[in-house]
């Protein structure tokens, strides 16, 4: 997992998404979503901490990290946020 890094992509709520490289994650990210280049010019991408902890709903705290840990396909979307 040392190899991969997480991107927070979206516009106001963000998807935290993991893999291996920003243009590959994000390709990834506008083809799994449906998302047009049009209205992607509304949406940020930033680099997302992997062992940043951070709470999900139902009061869970974890980071990406171990969220991820037992996946093994990437891109992949770990979790949303509202900013």
């Amino acid at each position: 997992m040392s190899e991969l890094k997480a991107f927070a992509i979206g516009p106001d709520r963000y998807e935290v998404v993991v893999g291996y490289d920003e243009k590959s994650v994000v390709e990834w990210h506008k083809n799994e979503a449906g998302i047009s280049d049009e209205d992607f010019r509304d949406y940020e991408i930033r680099e997302f901490p992997m062992d940043k902890e951070v709470r999900l709903e139902g009061g869970i705290t974890t980071t990406v990290c171990e969220w991820m840990k037992d996946v093994t396909e990437f891109p992949a979307i770990a979790f949303w946020k509202e900013d």
